[in-house]
């Protein structure tokens, strides 16, 4: 039994592993999302080309409350993420394509379900091999 959890815990644990990296969007955009995973821990940040003023002609956050972090876990190929500061969850969804990890949010996986294509621009893994 104890064999066991130990196997178990080295099986969850090099999940995680295989999922850590940089992803950033596959295609050349203006706009998008840079999630970190490292061991157990993720940052997202968000990021844009465009720039919004106020009436006053002050610089809005085009995305208040990013970055944020937490700690994630996987259960693959789902990836549920827990944002430490609201308690708040996202899932998103790993793909390995032609030798490149892709990170699909829940509308990327519905479209590759029904269509079985791949959005060009889903996150991909930096320094893929």
């Amino acid at each position: 039994m104890r064999l066991f959890a130990i196997i178990l815990l080295a099986g969850a644990l090099s999940a995680c592993k295989s999922a850590d990296g940089v992803y950033l969007p596959g295609c050349a955009a203006y706009a998008g999302d840079r999630i970190e995973l490292d061991d157990g821990s993720f940052t997202w940040d968000k990021f844009t080309d465009q720039v919004k003023v106020d009436d006053a002609g002050n610089r809005v956050d085009p995305f208040p409350g990013y970055p944020t972090a937490g700690r994630y876990r996987v259960d693959a190929p789902v990836v549920t993420m827990v944002i430490a500061d609201t308690g708040a969850s996202e899932t998103l969804h790993l793909h390995r394509v032609d030798g490149r990890l892709l990170l699909l949010t829940a509308a990327q996986q519905a479209d590759w379900e029904s269509s079985g294509r791949y959005d060009d621009c889903a996150l991909t893994r930096s320094n893929e091999e």
